[in-house]
């Protein structure tokens, strides 16, 4: 069965070529590209990565790495991906991997009676609150993720929620990061992670002291509204992109707290000045 995941630039497909793999846990494969250019580029971003590929047509068990190819051939052993960037789309064949789509993050605002919202929250429900607090917000917003994906923050949009807070004189902090640049895969992350940091702060110079962001190594996920609302768990809300459309994207719990005690005392332990 073949899955379908958009291409961008080229850049942040391999970027996403690489995510899928990792997320499918699929250590060696064959992957085909259509395009010599296309090879090119995943090949030296590999390498920039220090993904291993091999360089050899059939690999034995032994191997562990990719076979990347400008063919459409899959004769090879192992599993097969080919890559189509002249039709702006990748296929997987015979994977089993989450769809990533270009979807929105956000809808119009709309109201949202917080005295209703349910002490916990899952799945759609966290990224519902959480794009609402850029809607609602009157004078904070805090977030902790440890990573930045373009995909989230700048394709989905997520950067143009945080403007229009700013616009409103919303104080706007984030900290993000974890571990160091060098560290396995996350080190791929991290380094989407700051090319996404230094574009906010060019984004948002404009705002002066309304906007802060540095990094820290923290796996702690964190976002306060004001002293409205709290969520904290599992959810990456500047990376993961929550498309629960796809039956494949993985499930979330976040705990809604209404506590202004707790509220002010997180953000003085995470956000003080």
């Amino acid at each position: 069965m073949n899955k379908r995941i958009r291409v961008f630039e080229k850049e942040e497909s391999c970027y996403d070529i690489l995510s899928m793999l990792m997320r499918s846990d699929l250590t060696k494969g064959t992957i085909h590209c259509k395009s010599e250019e296309m090879k090119d580029a995943l090949c030296s971003y590999f390498e920039r990565v220090g993904v291993p590929i091999i360089g050899k047509n059939i690999f034995d068990d032994s191997d562990t790495g990719y076979y990347v190819t400008c063919s459409d051939n899959k004769e090879t052993k192992g599993k097969h991906i080919i890559i189509n960037d002249e039709k702006g789309n990748i296929e997987h064949d015979d994977l089993e991997v989450i769809t990533i789509d270009e979807i929105s993050l956000s809808s119009d605002a709309e109201e949202i009676n917080i005295d209703e919202v349910p002490i916990h929250l899952q799945n759609e429900e966290i990224k519902k609150m959480f794009v609402y607090a850029f809607q609602c917000a009157k004078s904070e917003i805090d977030i902790m993720s440890p990573w930045m994906s373009k995909q989230v923050v700048i394709k989905l949009k997520l950067a143009d929620h945080m403007e229009e807070a700013l616009k409103r004189g919303v104080k706007l902090k984030i900290i993000y990061g974890i571990g160091t640049e060098h560290q396995a895969f996350s080190s791929t992350r991290n380094v989407q992670s700051e090319d996404v940091a230094e574009y906010l702060r060019k984004r948002f110079e404009q705002y002066g002291s309304l906007f802060f962001i540095r990094r820290d190594n923290s796996h702690y996920k964190l976002c306060l509204c004001d002293e409205l609302y709290k969520l904290e768990g599992g959810f990456n809300y500047l990376s993961f992109p929550a498309n629960y459309d796809d039956e494949n994207t993985w499930k979330e719990g976040s705990p809604f707290g209404r506590d202004v005690n707790e509220i002010r005392h997180l953000r003085s332990l995470y956000f003080g000045e």
